[in-house]
C-alpha cells in the first residue's frame, strides 16, 4: 500500500424530504390531479342544482295523490302522514348528500386521492333517493 495512493469518494444519499411531507416522485402529472378535482366539484355543484330542483318538485308530490277518495276508498292512499314523512325523510337525504360529498371532497384532496369517485357516487346517491322517493309516494 505504500506505493499506491488510492483516494475513496463516499456518496451519500439525498436528504430526505421533511417529516410529514409526501416525497415528490419526477413523472408524476399534476394536470390529471387538477382535471380531477375541478370537475369533482363541477359536479357536486350540479348536484346542489339537481337537489334543489327536486327538493322543491318534492313540495308538488301531493299531487300524486289527486285522486284521493275519487276512485278508491282504501285509507292506505290518502295516508297524509305518510306522505309527509317521506317528504322530510327524501328533505333529509338531500340535506345529508349536500353536506357529506364536500366533505369527502376535501379529505380526498388533502389525501392526494382520486376525488370523482365522491362526486359520481353522491350524485348516483341523488338519483336512487329520487327513484325511492317517487316510488314511496306513488304507492
Amino acid at each position: 500500500m505504500a506505493g499506491r495512493d488510492t483516494v475513496a469518494f463516499v456518496t451519500q444519499p439525498p436528504e430526505p424530504p421533511p417529516y410529514g411531507t409526501a416525497p415528490t416522485t419526477p413523472g408524476a402529472p399534476k394536470a390529471n390531479r387538477t382535471a380531477d378535482v375541478v370537475l369533482s366539484w363541477v359536479l357536486y355543484a350540479v348536484q346542489v342544482l339537481a337537489s334543489l330542483a327536486v327538493g322543491f318538485i318534492s313540495l308538488f308530490a301531493i299531487f300524486l295523490t289527486d285522486s284521493c277518495g275519487s276512485t278508491s276508498d282504501d285509507a292506505a292512499v290518502c295516508d297524509g302522514g305518510y306522505l309527509v314523512s317521506v317528504i322530510f325523510g327524501y328533505w333529509i337525504a338531500l340535506v345529508v348528500l349536500t353536506i357529506a360529498v364536500p366533505i369527502a371532497l376535501a379529505v380526498a384532496g388533502a389525501r392526494k386521492r382520486p376525488s370523482w369517485p365522491w362526486a359520481v357516487g353522491g350524485f348516483g346517491l341523488l338519483v336512487l333517493s329520487t327513484i325511492l322517493f317517487f316510488a314511496l309516494v306513488s304507492r
